[in-house]
């Protein structure tokens, strides 16, 4: 077949992966301290945000501090897609909700 035929746009079977294909999906071995980041900067950023949608206090400006924190190192050790869809909303959450605490506590 020659390239009149089909446009460059015709894809072939590959031997090995993509590189997509290895960064979108976990490898081989699970990375269970980058979940437990990940999954904690979630955690902390919902609970502070919560804390702030019922009146604010100081533990929720903490936990948006700590909240913050986490999602900072969890980003930087986080090796999957995966695991930066649970981070980054953490992250704006801990944030966000840190703020709006430290704003309802000082109002």
């Amino acid at each position: 077949m020659n390239q009149a035929t089909h446009g460059p746009h015709v894809s072939l079977p590959h031997p090995q992966p993509s590189p997509a294909d290895t960064r979108l999906h976990a490898y081989e071995r699970p990375h269970r301290r980058q979940d437990v980041l990940a999954w904690s900067s979630l955690i902390l950023g919902v609970a502070s945000f919560l804390l702030a949608a019922f009146g604010g206090s100081v533990i929720g400006a903490v936990l948006g501090l700590v909240g913050f924190a986490v999602s900072v190192v969890a980003q930087m050790f986080s090796a999957t897609t995966a695991e930066r869809w649970l981070i980054l909303p953490g992250w704006a959450l801990a944030f966000v909700g840190g703020l709006m605490n430290l704003f309802y506590v000082y109002s």
